[in-house]
């Protein structure tokens, strides 16, 4: 759902040193669970609560961007109406569309210019309008959502209005680790479109590719 995801980025399979000749294989997903939470709200018109709930960890890691250095932290929450989530992140990273089906996401990163960062943790974030400015240390921070309604072929809906980032509201994480993120929102876009309530999506098994948070996708595949 590159659209989708302001914050784009590519999924790579983690591979562990082993003392064998072959790598171990590629961790495998879990099976889709039902959403755990009370998030819903209203997009681009139509009503909307999630099907299936993921949680990504990317980072910390440092990446360059032309000739700068940039160092990389971020919390992804994908809502979907679909199932499947974690397989095709794994399979695409987040360079796909979703034919028929909308996805919100949630995007906290903390980046910076000089120093290493870290991944946020819990606390309550406002969300970010507007281009960050750097602080002194060279350190700044995206809070941001935006979400899709694609049609047949991945064609955006008329309705569907990605740009639009919140214009009021706050992102707030409880807990952040390798099983789980939960948390809430409170969010109302620029567009009209609402989103509120808990959640508690579990963390995809999977590393990444952090540097594609600022980088994005080469190529972007539709899935039926």
């Amino acid at each position: 759902m590159y659209r989708a995801l302001a914050l784009a980025m590519v999924v790579l399979v983690a591979v562990g040193c082993g003392g064998g000749d072959n790598p171990p294989p590629p961790p495998q997903c879990p099976a889709s669970q039902a959403p755990v939470g009370t998030i819903a709200g209203t997009l681009g018109g139509i009503a909307f609560a999630p099907s299936e709930m993921g949680a990504l960890l990317a980072g910390p890691a440092t990446c360059t961007v032309g000739t700068v250095s940039v160092r990389v932290a971020a919390v992804i929450v994908g809502l979907t109406s679909f199932q499947g989530l974690c397989s095709l992140a794994q399979q695409y990273g987040f360079c796909f569309d979703k034919a028929n089906a909308t996805l919100a996401s949630l995007q906290l990163a903390n980046l910076g210019l000089v120093q290493a960062q870290t991944l946020p943790g819990p606390g309550t974030y406002p969300v970010t309008i507007g281009t960050p400015t750097p602080d002194l240390n060279g350190n700044f921070q995206v809070y941001a959502a935006t979400y899709a309604r694609e049609g047949a072929a991945c064609a955006l809906l008329a309705s569907s209005d990605t740009t639009a980032l919140p214009a009021s509201g706050s992102i707030t994480l409880t807990t952040v680790n390798s099983t789980s993120v939960s948390g809430s929102v409170s969010l109302t876009f620029t567009d009209g479109s609402t989103l509120s309530g808990t959640f508690t999506a579990p963390t995809a098994p999977i590393s990444m590719n952090v540097c594609q948070l600022v980088s994005g996708c080469t190529s972007v595949t539709c899935v039926p």
